[in-house]
């Protein structure tokens, strides 16, 4: 896969760098929060640990973790623990959190409707507004990657990686079924109402 890399200019210009053969990027935040949650839910006893002994754990800075904990935090997610030594604990059981919730309070959605906007180049609205195939493929690429992730939970990465695998493909299925029920004229005529079939597969459809 090709990554591009770009410069911005004063004008809005867009100039081309270079090319990089790379894969997708998954950013540090999701990467890490996401290994602090699963530490919290392998954890022994009332399965709170503290900032420090989740940061020695993962091999994370003891200023990282508190950020990632703060974010956590105010999603619901986790929840501070009082006591002598204090720490975090899971809100809920690992079953009941969808790691969809936990990417989308790390680093938001991959395409909402606010994209169009921030990507119009140097017009105030996108040229390809009216008739984009390209919005249409995002939304479905979009559809895809949240309706997998909101399917799968916290616990089923406790698991063995050969199940998980079996599981998450089982996701995409279900997940890529759902969107073949959107029709792409519609996708490209009302974008609205794909948004609409969308959204309902963000909510954590199982």
């Amino acid at each position: 896969m090709y990554t591009f890399s770009y410069t911005y200019r004063p004008l809005g210009r867009i100039e081309v760098d270079r090319i990089e053969t790379n894969t997708m990027k998954i950013s540090a935040p999701e990467e890490y929060g996401l290994r602090c949650l699963l530490r919290l839910a392998k954890s022994d006893g009332d399965g709170s640990l503290t900032i420090s002994e989740i940061a020695e754990a993962e091999g994370l800075t003891v200023a990282n973790v508190r950020k990632l904990m703060m974010i956590l935090r105010e999603a619901g997610l986790v929840q501070s623990v009082r006591g002598r030594t204090g720490g975090y604990a899971l809100s809920s059981r690992p079953s009941e959190i969808a790691v969809g919730k936990v990417f989308e309070s790390l680093s938001g959605r991959f395409f909402d409707d606010s994209f169009c906007e921030k990507h119009s180049g140097v017009l105030s609205v996108c040229a390809n507004s009216n008739a984009c195939a390209v919005r249409s493929l995002w939304n479905v690429l979009d559809g895809l990657l949240w309706g997998v992730l909101n399917r799968t939970r916290l616990s089923d990465l406790l698991g063995q990686e050969e199940p998980l695998a079996v599981r998450l493909r089982h996701h995409v299925e279900s997940t890529a079924a759902e969107l073949m029920m959107v029709s792409p004229l519609m996708q490209l005529q009302e974008p609205t109402m794909a948004g609409l079939t969308v959204q309902k597969m963000k909510s954590g459809t199982n």
